[in-house]
């Protein structure tokens, strides 16, 4: 019996022999976002996004291979490698949390919940002045 206020971890434990590769996640993803009626051109974006990403990676990963490390990585080399700004950046990054939302929330497909670990880089802030 547990006490009153206390409340049960869900288990995250994905089978080996179901384990997806990040693709097959990705694709049952965008399945679930076309069906809550996304534009053409967000899901396009969607996968825009994805496939920057696959390239950093250069190959397919399973789900036990993905990790903080790897998304932060792919941060940095946003960062500093591409220079990007911000603003790009960030849209990748957003639509990536997303889809491990997804992953870890509502499949548990991945087993430590990522998309907390990052978040969107600081802008800097434009300071405009009214005359």
């Amino acid at each position: 019996m547990m006490r009153k206020g206390l409340t049960r971890r869900k288990q995250r434990h994905v089978p080996v022999e179901f384990s997806l590769t990040i693709t097959e996640m990705f694709e049952e993803y965008m399945l679930v976002k076309k069906g809550e009626g996304l534009a053409k051109r967000t899901i396009q974006e969607h996968y825009n996004n994805f496939g920057y990403f696959k390239t950093y990676i250069g190959k397919e990963h399973t789900a036990e291979e993905m990790t903080t490390e790897l998304f932060v990585g792919w941060i940095t080399y946003m960062i500093e490698e591409m220079n990007y700004k911000p603003g790009t950046v960030n849209i990748r990054v957003r639509t990536m949390r997303a889809f491990l939302r997804y992953c870890y929330e509502d499949k548990a497909w991945i087993y430590e919940p990522i998309h907390k670990s990052f978040k969107p880089i600081r802008a800097p802030t434009l300071n405009y002045v009214f005359k």
